[in-house]
């Protein structure tokens, strides 16, 4: 609940962002989903499929983004009016928001490439670069930001990242904006800022 329904959650905050349409939200789409939603930002022309893992399932969740992230596990949503999108492998951004499970549990083997496409991975959780970084490695997909630090994976980075992606900027402003996001609400301090996130190698 602390990063879906809180106030700075992904279903509470990016909602209320200038630009984005909640299109369709899905009660247990999947065993340990706990809710999906559909959002759509008509100025970037962006889908965003947002999915709620039950907390106990963090194994299961971080699986199955490594999973996203090396091309071999597509998902299809349906939503209103039957329409469909693509979203696990099929998107070019997958992102993970939340504790850094990694930290406390070692999976028994990261999943390699499966795909040729070329997607970018984003982990916003503690120390993502130390722990994941191995793993986005063996699945071939570009590490577009990691964290050096620990941090609150809150959704108004996720808001930053979202619309600085659409838009097709480049990697350094990129990350820019998301630590001024970061600043904004941490007030933390720019320099503290932009050396929490790493962008690529």
């Amino acid at each position: 609940n602390l990063y879906w329904g809180a106030m700075y959650g992904v279903k509470t905050f990016l909602p209320k962002q200038s630009g984005w349409k909640v299109l369709h939200t899905q009660s247990r789409p999947a065993p340990l989903i706990l809710e999906r939603l559909v959002l759509f930002h008509e100025a970037l022309n962006l889908t965003v499929v947002a999915d709620a893992w039950q907390g106990m399932a963090i194994r299961e969740a971080t699986a199955a983004f490594l999973e996203y992230a090396a091309g071999r596990t597509n998902v299809d949503v349906f939503y209103s009016g039957g329409k469909h999108i693509k979203a696990g492998s099929g998107a070019g951004l997958v992102v993970y928001m939340g504790h850094n499970g990694l930290m406390d549990f070692s999976l028994p083997f990261y999943p390699l490439k499966n795909d040729a496409v070329q997607r970018d991975a984003v982990i916003f959780a503690c120390q993502s670069k130390r722990y994941f970084t191995d793993a986005i490695k063996a699945g071939g997909a570009y590490p577009l930001l990691r964290t050096t630090g620990n941090m609150a994976p809150e959704a108004y980075i996720l808001h930053a990242l979202l619309t600085s992606w659409g838009r097709e900027d480049e990697e350094a402003a990129l990350r820019e904006e998301v630590a001024k996001a970061y600043n904004h609400y941490q007030k933390c301090g720019m320099k503290a800022a932009r050396n929490l996130f790493a962008a690529g190698w």
